[in-house]
Formats: structure tokens, C-alpha cells, sequence
């Protein structure tokens, strides 16, 4: 029995109790099975259709890597082995198949990727942008001692490392004038008079700096101008439930309430126990600063689970073909625990006390109102990005390269180079050869 389809979502082709479509028909697996992967086997060149780039055409793909840039299949090997000794099945699919791909747009199960902050400004259109780009021709002209040629000046802006660096610059200088103007005001002065520009760029740095390399998951975007939602991946709030943390993921804040009130995880009903028991030693991430109060999200990649839990229409896909499913009520987290609890007692299983590593749970979420994602995608907040199904289900615990790091090396092109620049910032990261971890 087909599954919900979740609000946002297209799906390419009903799934099968194995989670997977029919292909025995012989149509065009864009249509029939997982046409991301296809789309993204198209923008990385494999079927060999051009030497020409992707445009922003093409499925809403946007400054694909060139066909003759091969793209990293290994970025992150320690990693690589974490993900093989927390879930073999869902590294064994990592191994074969990972991917990922740079978009225009948002689209459910995508992911969104933090941009760091002097990327930001390049990616966006607007007064600091311009002055960074004036920065540039200053350097140019310097550099070509007063002549000035278009295309030279193009090649000129478009070495990344150059225009990172100096957007780093600018951002620096601009900085320590509105601290020094904060300094240099009067005793007893509670504001600093700011010209709107500096205004804008403080606070795109405040909120730049609440959101620091945060990855997403988009779970609902049904198009431009309408709202959104997303859960932040990376970020951890705790490893095991306490009986109040499982009340709260389970029914929101009036689960909790109740549970103190009432006594006991058993007073609020079987389906809360098995949970709480089952679900014990799971992580747990802070989806986002909205919907905390809420039941939290439930995300999980097990097809069985999604189809018990899809007739009470606790559970959704969160696209057609993704294999990738939610849900927040409480018929897919009891369904998520009878898999646990079963493959605790399979002696067969041969990962069976990691089985709870199998599903994420989130308390909170970001939301965006009508148009409002498009324009912080616009501004250069957020890279958009397709990845393989694995990228998206893998924990973050204990990640020996950061999630952020590992998801921009293997857009590749210009975003390695960004996840480069970021790790030389960072004096708690080594390199992956090296043996130091890095907890998310």
C-alpha cells in the first residue's frame, strides 16, 4: 500500500513494500525509481550527454561542476568508517552511491547548507557585494597598472580564493569601524548611530553567527512563495532520553506535563512506553529554535516502518522516490519501536545493538512564512543542494570531519574550496589522515 505523500512533495513513482519502484516496465528511471540520483548521475556526466555544464535550467540545477571535473567519491574516510560501525546497510549504500549536487531552489529531502559569512556576501546582490567587487577592481587596476579589460576583470573576480579572502578582508574593516564607533561613543550612550548599510551587515553577521555551518533538511517546500520548514541536522542537544526528553519528542509539551502530573512513563499509555524504552539510548538533535513545544520529528529511512505507520497517516515520504520518511505523530514513532524492539531479539541481526542508530529524532524546527526561505536563498544564506539518501539518515555523533565539511567537499568545485578555507579558521580540526575527532 502506497504511503502519504507529504505536503510539498512530488512523487516520481509509488514506492513498493521494499521501498523501491518497479522497474520491470522499462520506463525512463527519471520516472520509475529514484530520479534524484539519476539527475544526479546527469549533472556529474556519467551518461556522457555533453561537455557543457549544467545551467540554471536542467531541473532547477544551478552552476553544476563542469563534465570534465571529476567529482570526490571519498572526502571524508574516518567518517566513512564511523557510519560503517553505527549503520553497515546505510554505509554499504554511502560506499556505492554517494553524491551530491548544488540547486537554485529548496526541494524536500534536499538539504540546506550555512554559507560562511564572506560567501554570503558574494552570493548575494546588495551594497556590501558591490563594495567587495569595488575592492576587486582597486586590486586589478593596481595589478594591470591602469588598463582595464572586461574579460580579464571577469577571469580576475572569478578565482575563489582570491575573492574569498578579500570579502574576509572587507567584512574585517568594516567590523572593527562599528566596534571602534561603539568604543569611542559618549559614557551613558545606549546606541550607536549606524548608517543603514553597516545596520544591514551587523545584522546579517548576528544571525550568520546563530546559524554557523548548520546543514538542514528540508521536510516541507511546496514551491516559491510559500512556507516552509526544515530541521537542522548537525546539531546534537543529547544521547539518550531521560523519561521528561522522551515525553517531550513523543507528544510535545503536554506529553510532558502530563507525565508529571500522572507519575510514570507507563500513565500515559503503552504506545509512550514502548517508545521511551526503545528509544533510550537514541540522540537526539535540536531541530530548530521554532516548534520546540511540539512533538518532535521522527526521520528514519525504513520502509517497513513507513508503510505500518502511512495507514494511520502518521508517517510521510518526503518525496517521491526518496526513500527518506517523517513524521511527528505518535502511530510512526510506535511503529519505529516495535522495529527496534525486533531486531534487538533477531539474533541474525548483526547490528543489533545499534538498531536505534537507524532513525533521527528532533526537537524543534526552522519555519519560514511566504517567500521568505527564497529570499534568504537569494541574499546567499543558504547553498541548495541534492545529496544521496545517506548523507541526509547518517548520525552525527562524533564525526571525525564535521557534517558541513564533509557535505560542501562533495558538492566539489568551489564549495571544497569554502570548506577549506573554514578548517583553516579552525584550530580544534585536523585533517582527515589525522586522528583527532570532532563531535558536531
Amino acid at each position: 500500500m502506497p504511503g502519504r505523500r507529504l505536503p510539498g512533495s512530488v512523487r516520481a513513482a509509488e514506492p513498493s513494500a521494499s521501498g523501491s519502484s518497479d522497474e520491470s516496465g522499462g520506463e525512463s528511471p527519471a520516472v520509475d525509481g529514484d530520479w534524484k540520483a539519476f539527475r544526479a548521475k546527469l549533472v556529474a556526466g556519467s551518461f556522457g550527454l555533453g561537455d557543457e555544464p549544467e545551467g540554471k535550467g536542467g531541473g532547477g540545477v544551478d552552476q553544476a561542476v563542469p563534465l570534465k571535473q571529476a567529482k570526490p567519491k571519498s572526502v571524508a574516510p574516518r567518517n566513512e568508517k564511523l557510519l560503517r560501525e553505527q549503520n553497515p546497510a546505510l554505509a554499504e549504500e554511502y560506499m556505492t552511491g554517494v553524491w551530491a549536487h548544488p540547486l537554485a531552489l529548496p526541494e524536500p529531502g534536499g538539504l540546506l547548507v550555512r554559507r560562511p559569512f564572506e560567501a554570503q556576501l558574494l552570493a548575494g546582490r546588495g551594497h556590501w557585494r558591490e563594495v567587495i567587487l569595488k575592492a576587486a577592481k582597486k586590486d586589478f587596476m593596481t595589478s594591470t597598472e591602469g588598463a582595464f579589460e572586461e574579460e580579464r576583470f571577469e577571469a580576475w573576480t572569478s578565482n575563489a580564493p582570491y575573492m574569498f579572502r578579500l570579502s574576509e578582508r572587507v567584512v574585517k574593516r568594516e567590523m572593527t569601524k562599528i566596534v571602534k564607533m561603539a568604543r569611542s561613543a559618549p559614557k551613558g550612550q545606549q546606541t550607536v548611530s549606524l548608517s543603514a548599510e553597516q545596520k544591514t551587515l551587523l545584522l546579517a553577521f548576528n544571525a550568520y553567527s546563530e546559524q554557523w555551518q548548520e546543514v538542514l533538511l528540508v521536510t516541507d517546500y511546496a514551491g516559491p512563495n510559500k512556507p516552509a520548514e526544515a530541521v537542522v541536522i548537525n546539531r546534537p542537544l543529547s544521547k539518550g532520553l531521560t523519561p521528561q526528553l522522551a515525553a517531550l519528542v513523543y507528544g510535545g509539551q503536554k506529553a510532558v506535563e502530563e507525565l508529571a502530573n500522572q507519575g510514570g512513563p507507563k500513565a500515559l499509555g503503552q504506545g509512550f512506553f514502548d517508545f521511551s524504552e526503545a528509544f533510550k539510548d537514541a540522540a537526539v538533535y535540536l531541530g530548530g529554535p521554532e516548534g520546540q513545544a511540539e512533538p518532535g520529528t521522527l526521520v528514519h529511512g525504513n520502509s517497513e516502518v513507513f508503510e505500518k505507520a502511512a495507514t494511520g497517516g502518521d508517517c510521510g515520504e518526503l518525496s517521491g522516490g526518496s526513500r527518506i520518511y517523517l513524521g511527528s505523530g505518535p502511530g510512526g514513532k510506535v511503529a519505529a519501536s516495535e522495529a527496534i524492539r525486533e531486531s534487538r531479539v533477531d539474533s541474525q541481526q548483526k547490528a543489533e545493538n545499534n538498531a536505534v542508530l537507524g532513525y533521527r529524532l528532533f526537537v524543534g524546527k526552522r519555519r519560514w512564512g511566504p517567500g521568505e526561505l527564497e529570499r534568504e536563498v537569494a541574499q546567499g544564506c543558504w547553498q541548495c543542494a541534492a545529496v544521496a539518501r545517506p548523507v541526509a539518515l547518517k548520525q552525527c555523533l562524533g564525526l571525525p570531519k564535521p557534517l558541513w565539511h564533509e557535505v560542501m567537499e562533495l558538492i566539489g568545485g568551489d564549495h571544497e574550496q569554502l570548506s577549506k578555507f573554514e578548517l583553516v579558521r579552525r584550530n580544534d580540526l585536523q585533517d582527515d589522515d589525522d586522528g583527532d575527532e570532532e563531535e558536531e
